[in-house]
């Protein structure tokens, strides 16, 4: 898994070092704004903040107990720091064999400054380290990193130290009772890292001293740091999870009050459902018992809305009928009265025609009453059959209203 590890040094935010790390495969260093590691936001990001922001220390556990609240180890620490606990920060790494809890020590307005950095970088997902704990480790051995200004030393998995370089022979002399006692003549009690070529053993005295050259210290931290054997900073109130509950402090009265409104929108849209349900209800059986009233003949109500509409236009539509059937009665009647020259034997009457059954004295006189009827607006003629009777015509005249 890719891997992006930061060094926020002094100059942070407008210059940092930074390289990539893939397993085992370390890539180049880089320098640049801290901005630009934006693009590159791939993997877990892991910031180095240098040794001497960071008070590494320890602190010895009552028997039987593991772990401890992070609210107790301010009063546990007190009367060694030299400032307010009330101002500082603490982290804490897992216990050792001896029962003793590694300790990380930050001034609270440094990790604000950091944490506000990261975030206008757009780098708020990372994880923040002391880069002491990011040198490589080896038991019985020290391993340091020297630079223009600072000497950082790990001295532990999770303990370590950092000095100005102007006051390492002051420190040194204060620290000497603290070197661990050779158990292999052949290891250097002091692994020292420097990107600059020189003879330090005269800054401390008493140690043998391995010197390595490097090219960059971001690289010398790139190839010792795992991150199981740090201490991650973001812990009590910078954790992860307590910026959500300072997210839910801040939204729960309001997010409270939006459900309350939900339910009561919800509540009085269940209750308008219940009442527009039960007056549908009312409105159905109002139907039925009026159409049972207006149709009692009618023995099985399904669905009494639908009924009553095909019984409606059943009605319509013989009123329809009956009124075509006046309105073209009314038109031939007066021209088959006054007209001579046939008898009418029957006539029927269905959907919307006609049937006339004639005796006619002659085709000329069946000819000339079909013209007269044609001539009358609306009304279509047609001459459907025509037999000689004896000396008559037997026909039968087709007439029906409603043409156009």
């Amino acid at each position: 898994m890719k891997e992006l590890i930061v060094y926020l040094g002094a100059a942070a935010p407008e210059t940092v070092s930074w390289l990539e790390r893939d397993g085992k495969e370390i890539g180049p260093h880089q320098q640049g704004a801290l901005s630009e590691l934006t693009r590159l936001k791939s993997g877990r990001i892991y910031i180095l903040i240098p040794g001497g922001d960071v008070l590494l220390t320890e602190v010895a556990l009552p028997a039987g107990r593991r772990r401890i609240g992070l609210k107790s180890l301010p009063y546990l620490l007190e009367e060694n720091l030299a400032e307010d606990v009330e101002s500082l920060h603490f982290a804490v790494g897992p216990a050792d064999r001896q029962n003793k809890l590694p300790v990380a020590v930050v001034a609270r307005d440094r990790m604000d400054h950091w944490l506000s950095m990261l975030l206008e970088a757009g780098l708020d997902g990372a994880v923040l380290v002391p880069a002491p704990l990011a040198l490589p480790y080896q038991e019985g051995t020290w391993t340091g990193l020297l630079t223009e200004d600072m000497l950082q030393v790990r001295t532990g998995i999770h303990q370590g130290f950092s000095v100005d370089r102007d006051n390492i022979e002051l420190v040194w002399e204060l620290i000497r009772p603290q070197i661990p006692t050779a158990t292999d003549e052949t290891l250097p009690l002091l692994r020292l890292q420097t990107s600059t070529p020189e003879d330090l053993s005269d800054l401390f005295p008493g140690v043998r001293v391995e010197t390595i050259t490097n090219d960059h210290p971001i690289t010398t931290l790139a190839q010792g740091f795992q991150a199981s054997q740090t201490i991650d900073l973001l812990q009590g109130p910078y954790s992860r999870h307590a910026e959500w509950q300072e997210v839910w402090r801040q939204w729960r009265q309001p997010l409270l009050l939006l459900l309350v409104l939900v339910a009561m929108v919800g509540a009085g849209m269940i209750l308008n459902f219940s009442r527009l349900r039960h007056e549908d209800l009312a409105l159905e059986a109002a139907i039925i018992n009026a159409y049972r009233e207006s149709f009692p003949e009618a023995k099985k109500v399904i669905n009494a809305r639908i009924q009553m509409e095909n019984q409606l236009k059943a009605f319509q539509d013989r009123a329809t009928r009956r009124d075509d059937f006046l309105e073209t009665y009314a038109q031939i009647a007066p021209l088959l009265n006054e007209a001579v020259g046939f008898t009418l034997k029957g006539f029927r009457y269905r959907n919307g025609r006609f049937d006339y059954d004639l005796e006619v004295d002659n085709l000329q006189i069946l000819e000339e009453l079909k013209g007269q009827l044609s001539a009358l607006p609306g009304i279509g003629v047609e001459i459907r059959n025509a037999a000689a009777s004896g000396d008559k015509l037997a026909a039968k005249l087709q007439i029906k209203g409603g043409e156009q």
